[in-house]
C-alpha cells in the first residue's frame, strides 16, 4: 500500500490502524504467494473470533481459508470421497 494513502486522511482511523496490522503480517510482497491454509494471523483472528462467539477453544492451526464458501465445500467434498466408488448425494434445498 501506497505511504501516500496510509498517510492521508480519506478514509476513518481504523481503516489505517486494520490496514497497517494486516501489512505487518504478511512475510514477503502482497500477492506472491502465501501458506495454502491462509495467513497464520488471520487464522489466528478467526480461531479466536470462533471462541469468543461460539464459546469453544478453536486451534488456529485447524483453520483453512478458502476464496469462497463453495471452494471450501468442494475441497471437503473432495476429501470425503476416497475413490472412484465412493459418492456424496446433495439434495436440493
Amino acid at each position: 500500500m501506497s505511504s501516500d494513502v496510509l498517510n492521508s486522511d480519506i478514509f476513518p482511523k481504523g481503516v489505517y490502524t486494520r490496514a497497517k496490522s494486516y501489512l505487518s503480517g504478511i512475510k514477503g510482497n502482497i500477492g506472491a504467494y502465501s501458506a495454502s491454509p491462509g495467513y497464520q494471523f488471520v487464522r489466528d483472528h478467526v480461531a479466536q473470533y470462533i471462541e469468543k462467539r461460539d464459546g469453544i477453544k478453536a486451534d488456529a492451526d485447524k483453520v483453512i481459508l478458502t476464496d469462497g464458501a463453495s471452494q471450501g465445500i468442494s475441497m471437503v467434498l473432495n476429501m470425503l470421497i476416497a475413490d472412484h466408488e465412493c459418492g456424496i448425494m446433495i439434495p436440493l434445498p
